[in-house]
């Protein structure tokens, strides 16, 4: 399987327009309550994020990337309102056929100290996507 890394300050023009899995590392430095569309509120709290997704429409990694890259006007994705308390610092993708966001999300819930949040009782499509360490971290 190949993945890619790339740090939020290159173009958004080196990602592939095909579908693929990815993780954003996102940097929360201070307390933060987020209201997440129907989700309800979320109390961000100082630290490191990792949101996992997949895409398989038009445009592929580089149009979904691009959306998330820059600002948002309109919220649609949970990551959008999540990019209110959080910056996106690193990206990580791969094309691979076999590497969904369901088995990057198992991966890293073996990690330890990494927690999903919300919870597991909130609905499985936000629990699955954004995993904090739980713990503060200093700005990467």
């Amino acid at each position: 399987m190949e993945m890619c890394n790339d740090n939020v300050e290159h173009p958004v023009a080196r990602f592939p327009a095909a579908p693929g899995t990815y993780l954003l590392q996102l940097f929360c430095p201070q307390p933060r309550t987020l209201a997440i569309g129907h989700l309800g509120e979320l109390e961000l709290v100082p630290g490191c994020y990792l949101y996992l997704g997949s895409v398989h429409g038009p445009g592929g990694l580089a149009a979904r990337l691009s959306h998330h890259l820059h600002p948002v006007r309109r919220p649609h994705w949970h990551l959008d309102y999540l990019r209110q308390g959080a910056e996106i610092h690193q990206v990580w993708y791969s094309t691979d056929n076999h590497a969904d966001e369901c088995l990057w999300a198992a991966a890293l819930a073996r990690v330890r100290g990494c927690v999903p949040v919300p919870p597991a009782s909130a609905p499985a499509t936000a629990a699955v996507r954004a995993i904090s360490s739980g713990a503060p971290h200093r700005q990467p």
